[in-house]
């Protein structure tokens, strides 16, 4: 069952506007069975067209998908609060962890 629930930032002109699933998955980047699921779990919204009884189709929400790809664009990297280099965990002293360091080291694997 799909769920076809509007964005609640969805405006007349942007319901209006649809695309195919096929077009969807060409501007999200993924396949048209990910798109199909995007719709099923609400992620997207869309709507079914054709004759009643018998859908012909279902085309996705242009505005959902301009919503979709802004809820999932990474953003900019803040720096950490403590100047810790990015990626870096700090380690709790442990010394046997340090012992073996210093081996590494001494073989140059480090």
């Amino acid at each position: 069952m799909l769920r076809l629930a509007l964005p609640p930032d969805a405006t007349d002109d942007d319901i209006e506007e649809s695309v195919t699933v096929a077009e969807a998955a060409r501007r999200l980047g993924c396949a048209t069975s990910t798109v199909r699921a995007l719709l099923e779990t609400g992620d997207i919204s869309g709507h079914r067209v054709g004759k009643c009884g018998s859908p012909r189709g279902v085309r996705v929400h242009a505005v959902a998908i301009r919503t979709y790809k802004a809820r999932h664009t990474l953003g900019s990297v803040t720096q950490p609060a403590n100047d810790q280099q990015p990626g870096r965990a700090r380690s709790v002293h442990n010394p046997a962890g340090a012992e073996a360091r210093r081996r590494l080291r001494a073989l140059g694997v480090l």
